[in-house]
């Protein structure tokens, strides 16, 4: 769990928790680009706090993921 700034009382830890939201993204190319053909990529999203992982194939699929997973969590999009 993230660490309140100093002067949150404890009733203010869990809204902290809640509003605060901390993901890692992994992105790596599994074929360069040739002539013919442009390059793949993927990514993979780990949710820090549930440790929850999605693999995205596209820059639409990984916003898309980020904005469930934040809506999910209480929050808007």
């Amino acid at each position: 769990m993230a660490t309140p700034p100093t002067g949150f009382q404890p009733e203010d830890a869990a809204l902290f928790e809640t509003l605060n939201q901390y993901f890692v993204i992994e992105i790596w190319i599994e074929n360069a680009a040739t002539t013919e053909t442009p390059a793949t990529w993927r990514a993979r999203v780990t949710h820090g706090p549930s440790g929850e992982r999605w693999v995205v194939r596209s820059m639409e699929g990984m916003l898309s993921t980020l904005a469930e997973a934040f809506n999910l969590n209480g929050l808007d999009k």
